[in-house]
C-alpha cells in the first residue's frame, strides 16, 4: 500500500513549482532516484505519495494535480511503473490532467512544448536512472510552445502557436459535464432540473438548482447509504431534515448531523454516510462533478454496522455469551463425571485392598500349614533315624 504523503520541499523560499511523485513495485527505484534529484532544485516542494498498484497511485498523483486549480505555486506530477504506460492511462482519467510516457528527452520536450503535460510518466523497466534524469531536466525546463524537436527546434509559426494557446481551455473541458452526451448518472440530472434517482446511490433523488457553481438539493431514505467515497473538488452540506451520520475516513473522524447543521467535506477525502431519517440537504461544489467509489454497498453496510453497534455487534456479544455458557455446563458436566470416575476407582481400590488382605491371610494359613508338615515329617525323620529306633526295630 501507498505510504503517507512525504513533502519535502527543496529550499526555505516558497516553492514556485510542487510535484505530487509516486510509482508501483516496478518504479519505485526509479521513482526514488527522480525524487532525490528533485530535492536538490530549489524552489521544487516534493509530496511523494510512495508505493501502491500503479492504478491507484496514479489516480492519487492525478487526482491531486486535476484538483489544484492554484496558479502558485504550479502543480505538476511525477509517476513511474514498469512501462510508464500504465500509469499514463489512469492519470488522464482525471480532467485537467495532461500525462505523458517519455522514454527520451525528445518525447519529454514535445510533450511540454505541444500538450502542456503536467504528469511525466517513466518506465522503471526499460529507462535508466541516467536516462530518466536527462528526461526530467528536459521536462521541468521546457515551457509550453517552446522551440522542440517536432518544430525543427524552431518557434512555432503564428497559426500553430495560436492553436496550442486555445488548445488549453479546450482541453481543460474534457470531459465536460454539460455536455448533452455526457452519461454521468449525476450531471444527466442537471436537464430536467426536477428531483429524479441517482442510480449509483439507492434510496437517493437530486435536484439541480443552480450551475457553475453547482448546487443541489438532494433526499435519501431512511436506512439508505452512501459507500466510502471521493471527489476531486470539495462540497459543502447543510441538512435541511433528517438525520445523518458522515464518517471522514482519512481524518478518522465522525459527524452526526440533524437539521441546521453544516459540514465541508475537503477535496479527495474519503468518507461514507448513513441516513438514519428521510433527509433531505443542500449540496454546493466548484468545478466538474466527479465521484469515485472505494468501497462497495455491502462492505460500507457492514463497516457502519460494526461502527453502530460498537466494536463487537451486539449479537455476536450474545452468541458468544450463549457459547461461554454452553461451554462452561458442558465443563461442569465432565468435571462431575471425572468426580464419579475418582469415586469409583476409590471405592474400587479399597475392595481390592480388602480382597488383597483376605488373600494375603488365607495364603499365610497355607505357608502355616504346610510348615506345620514339614516340621513333623522332619521329627518323623529324626526318630526314625536314631540307634534307639533302629534297635526297636531289629528286636
Amino acid at each position: 500500500m501507498a505510504a503517507d504523503a512525504t513533502t519535502t520541499p527543496s529550499s526555505e523560499a516558497a516553492p514556485s513549482l510542487r510535484i505530487f511523485t509516486g510509482a508501483d513495485a516496478f518504479g519505485c527505484n526509479l521513482k526514488d532516484a527522480l525524487v532525490s534529484h528533485l530535492r536538490s532544485i530549489p524552489g521544487v516542494e516534493i509530496v511523494d505519495l510512495g508505493t501502491d498498484k500503479y492504478y491507484t497511485v496514479a489516480e492519487q498523483v492525478g487526482r491531486r494535480v486535476s484538483s489544484d486549480s492554484s496558479t502558485s505555486p504550479e502543480t505538476r506530477g511525477l509517476l513511474a511503473c514498469g512501462t510508464g504506460v500504465g500509469v499514463s492511462i489512469f492519470a488522464n482519467k482525471l480532467p485537467r490532467v495532461y500525462a505523458s510516457t517519455c522514454t527520451s528527452v525528445a518525447d519529454a520536450v514535445n510533450t511540454r512544448s505541444i500538450n502542456n503535460c503536467n504528469v511525466l510518466c517513466v518506465s522503471g523497466m526499460s529507462t535508466s536512472p541516467e536516462d530518466a534524469l536527462k528526461i526530467l531536466d528536459a521536462w521541468l525546463q521546457t515551457p509550453f510552445k517552446s522551440p522542440c524537436p517536432a518544430s525543427g527546434d524552431e518557434p512555432w509559426p503564428n497559426e500553430i502557436e495560436s492553436f496550442l494557446e486555445n488548445s488549453t481551455g479546450e482541453m481543460a473541458q474534457i470531459p465536460n459535464p454539460v455536455s448533452p452526451s455526457s452519461n454521468c448518472a449525476i450531471c444527466c440530472l442537471r436537464k430536467g432540473m426536477e428531483f429524479q434517482p441517482v442510480e449509483i446511490m439507492p434510496g437517493a433523488e437530486m435536484k439541480i438548482v443552480r450551475e457553475s457553481p453547482t448546487s443541489a438539493v438532494v433526499k435519501f431514505k431512511a436506512g439508505s447509504l452512501e459507500p466510502a467515497h471521493h471527489h476531486t473538488f470539495g462540497h459543502d452540506v447543510l441538512v435541511m431534515k433528517g438525520r445523518k451520520k458522515v464518517w471522514n475516513l482519512d481524518k478518522n473522524e465522525s459527524y452526526e448531523l440533524v437539521e441546521g447543521d453544516y459540514l465541508f467535506t475537503p477535496a479527495g477525502d474519503k468518507h461514507r454516510v448513513n441516513y438514519f431519517e428521510d433527509t433531505e440537504f443542500f449540496i454546493r461544489w466548484d468545478g466538474d462533478w466527479d465521484i469515485f467509489l472505494d468501497e462497495s454497498l455491502e462492505t460500507a453496510a457492514d463497516a457502519i454496522k460494526v461502527e453502530l453497534e460498537g466494536r463487537f455487534p451486539i449479537k455476536l456479544v450474545l452468541e458468544l455469551f450463549d457459547s461461554g455458557i454452553h461451554g462452561w455446563k458442558k465443563i461442569r458436566s465432565i468435571e462431575e463425571e471425572i468426580g464419579q470416575l475418582k469415586s469409583d476407582c476409590v471405592e474400587k481400590n479399597s475392595d481390592f485392598k480388602k480382597l488383597f488382605s483376605a488373600i494375603h491371610k488365607k495364603i499365610d494359613e497355607k505357608f502355616d500349614i504346610m510348615e506345620e508338615m514339614v516340621r513333623k515329617i522332619l521329627e518323623f525323620q529324626t526318630k526314625t533315624a536314631s540307634p534307639e529306633a533302629r534297635g526297636a526295630t531289629s528286636d
